[in-house]
């Protein structure tokens, strides 16, 4: 069991007191980004420390505990119903054989690659970066073209700056790492500033779903023109059954579209979508997308 007192003070550090404790809602959504937030951040790091041959400083990842055998608030990744919480697609999103990864320190930033296949990777990697407030691209430049990604380890790329005097300061920075294979993303990473109160989110987002369908197969669609932290979607089950989702919890970033795959998501349902994200919510019927 999680000491209650003990996530205020989390809260407290990491979301504005708007944000964390002004409805019900607000404070599990809050919650639940804290944790997915501790362990993508815990994941990612972890498995940079498989560096190769002699330098194996960390072997393996345990996932404690999955789920819970009764209502309760807990660090399990699923609800007692069985239900993910945003913590249970950041471990599935960093266990992924192929990730990558950046670390900000006072003035520049870290980036690294994991290849856990057993198969030689050559990727290109490229950085980007945004000013959060109005989603303009400050950055965009190839760090390492034709970088080779070892198998079973993980790689260490050029440390990196991005001149200050283009975004006003580091708070409002969001930075993204790709690996790219042969023109396609195979690996990508955004990073916010922390603690993420001190980020300036826009108070209004221009923001878009549509529900897309080809072959049986149904997706939501996402985008946004500034980026946005914690984008974790939700369905009501009519009688039918709840949707299933593939990923959620995700972020957004201006230029791309991002598509979340859900069992159970019929674009001709007239379930209501709900989206939340770390400072607004919206509702939304699929009869209107």
């Amino acid at each position: 069991m999680v000491n209650v007192s003990t996530l205020g003070r989390y809260l407290g550090f990491n979301f504005p007191p708007s944000q964390a404790i002004s409805t019900l809602d607000d404070h599990i959504y809050s919650t639940q980004l804290l944790q997915s937030e501790a362990l993508s951040t815990a994941y990612r790091s972890w498995k940079r420390e498989w560096k190769g041959e002699g330098r194996e400083y960390c072997g393996g990842l345990l996932v404690w505990q999955l789920n819970d055998c009764w209502p309760v608030t807990s660090w399990a990744i699923a609800d007692y119903h069985q239900r993910p919480k945003m913590a249970f697609w950041a471990v599935k999103r960093e266990s992924e054989l192929i990730t990558t990864g950046i670390k900000r320190n006072d003035t520049s930033f870290e980036a690294w690659g994991v290849n856990l296949t057993l198969e030689r990777k050559i990727v290109d990697v490229r950085i980007k970066a945004w000013d959060v407030r109005s989603g303009e691209t400050v950055y965009d430049n190839v760090l390492v073209q034709t970088f080779l990604l070892e198998p079973n380890r993980s790689s260490e790329f050029p440390t990196f700056k991005i001149p200050n005097s283009l975004t006003g300061g580091n708070k409002v920075l969001v930075v993204a790492s790709y690996l790219v294979e042969n023109g396609a993303t195979i690996a990508r990473h955004v990073n916010f500033h922390e603690p993420l109160k001190e980020v300036p989110f826009p108070q209004s987002k221009q923001f878009s779903t549509k529900v897309c369908t080809v072959e049986r197969r149904t997706w939501l669609e996402l985008s946004s023109t500034v980026p946005m932290k914690g984008v974790l979607v939700e369905a009501q089950g009519d009688n039918t059954g709840e949707v299933v989702w593939e990923d959620n919890g995700i972020d957004l970033v201006p230029g791309e579209v991002t598509k979340l795959y859900g069992q159970g998501l019929r674009a001709e349902d007239e379930r209501k979508l709900s989206v939340r994200w770390l400072g607004g919510s919206l509702e939304l019927s699929t009869s209107s997308l």
